[in-house]
């Protein structure tokens, strides 16, 4: 009766545990419900979704033309008398250059490739925020099992020190026995406030990726999916499709983009001037000759005199020439490598990730073997191994050190097991950030 009574603790402990795991709180907080809200708040993601309207504006300002130009010249005035409105001519010119073949409309091309950049660097700052929640939300959640383990141990140790008590009354146990179950007692609980700490502080590292107040609650529920690994020759594509290396793509493209926009440069520009001018005493040329040459001078009549001139003009810029041309094609050569730059560090980013989704794998299938060990083989015969211990040590066949070792094997086995399903979790987080895929 007595080795039922000390089993039975255990076994209630057990199931209760296996209860609280299974069950989730009508309030818990789903991963997926946090992860939108993070996505919601986060600066970092709505800081990437204004590099896509920058892209956008920079590209429309690319079409934009050169201001015009407006200028006043005053010129031929006499030292004696510098004053333009009796003496010399005041030009007013305006100038205004044309893009012509295309040119302002490459560049656009090139600056609105940004935009594909900002998309995808939205993608990459999303899955990247969802792998830091995920995180936390597993560290909470393993505290949470912690905790639970903790409970479980201070029920075994007062149960311990109340049969140590009885053995000491009726003179069948030792005080140290007393001693060392008070010991264990004060350990776990120097251990909850540990978790209490820890769990803190999780917290608060969650809350603020979710723009929540530090100390505002999360519930997390008792049970982590346990999604099936699908085939690793079925993720590794995956990999192609990762934000990051769709942004070095675009990052490429726009650099060859930028390449072509420079060659546009080699293309002619048109500039167009127009003006009108004034003198108060007339052109001093034409209206010289002509006054020579009227038939009113002849008649001593005052010829007529013309104050305004207009003047028009175009010029076209010859970029051809061999001292202006080395300026667009240095530029475009750089443009050309700076495409080809990023295209190799995307190849070795994708190596890199390639390797990083081998090592999730790897760890992600050793948690799955230990999980599995756990469950079917280590915690049956730790119970078994328990209730054959206190068997003995109620018949004074065991000592009561072996028995606390036999309650400290059940906890730290069923401790391991919930790191290695958190171990497992982690592992397909990064496998998901990897691939993009969800379970």
């Amino acid at each position: 009766m007595r080795t039922n009574a000390y089993a039975r603790p255990w076994r209630w402990a057990v199931t209760l545990g296996l209860l609280l795991t299974a069950s989730i709180p009508s309030g818990a907080q789903t991963l997926d419900s946090l992860v939108h809200l993070a996505i919601e708040k986060y600066p970092s993601v709505e800081a990437a979704r204004i590099a896509i309207r920058q892209a956008d504006a920079r590209a429309r300002g690319a079409l934009a033309w050169e201001p015009p130009k407006a200028g006043l010249d005053i010129s031929m005035l006499p030292p004696s008398n510098p004053n333009p409105f009796a003496r010399g001519e005041t030009m007013l010119m305006v100038e205004q250059e044309i893009p012509v073949f295309g040119r302002n409309r490459a560049m656009a091309r090139a600056e609105g490739i940004g935009a594909d950049i900002g998309r995808a660097a939205v993608l990459k700052e999303e899955r990247e925020l969802r792998g830091r929640v995920e995180r936390e939300y597993y560290t909470l959640w393993l505290l949470d099992r912690r905790d639970e383990v903790n409970a479980k141990g201070r029920e075994h140790a007062n149960l311990l020190a109340k049969t140590a008590e009885t053995r000491y009354a009726n003179n069948r146990g030792t005080q140290s026995e007393i001693y060392t179950v008070s010991i264990e007692s004060e350990r776990l609980l120097m251990e909850r406030k540990e978790i209490a700490e820890e769990r803190a502080e999780s917290l608060g590292r969650l809350n603020l990726l979710l723009g929540r107040p530090e100390g505002t609650p999360a519930e997390i529920p008792g049970v982590l999916p346990m999604p099936e690994l699908p085939p690793f020759d079925s993720l590794a594509p995956a990999i192609d499709g990762h934000p990051a290396l769709r942004e070095m793509e675009r990052m490429a493209a726009m650099s060859g983009a930028e390449a072509d926009a420079q060659k546009e440069m080699l293309k002619p520009m048109l500039m167009l001037r127009g003006g009108i001018g004034y003198m108060p005493e007339g052109h001093p040329v034409r209206e010289g000759t002509i006054f020579s040459m009227s038939n009113e001078s002849m008649m001593g009549m005052e010829p007529h005199v013309d104050h305004v001139a207009l003047a028009v003009g175009a010029m076209i810029s010859i970029p051809l020439a061999s001292w202006s041309r080395s300026g667009p094609e240095s530029a475009a050569e750089v443009h050309t490598l700076e495409a080809s730059r990023k295209l190799l560090e995307r190849d070795a980013m994708r190596a890199d990730m390639l390797a990083e989704l081998r090592s999730a794998y790897s760890r992600a299938r050793r948690a799955a073997l230990r999980i599995s060990f756990y469950k079917q083989t280590q915690l049956p015969m730790l119970d078994r191994s328990l209730e054959s211990i206190v068997a003995d040590y109620t018949n004074n066949r065991a000592t009561f050190s072996s028995v606390i070792d036999a309650y400290h094997m059940p906890m730290m086995a069923e401790m391991d097991l919930y790191m290695q399903e958190m171990e497992y979790a982690m592992a397909f987080s990064m496998i998901t950030e990897l691939t993009g895929g969800r379970p």
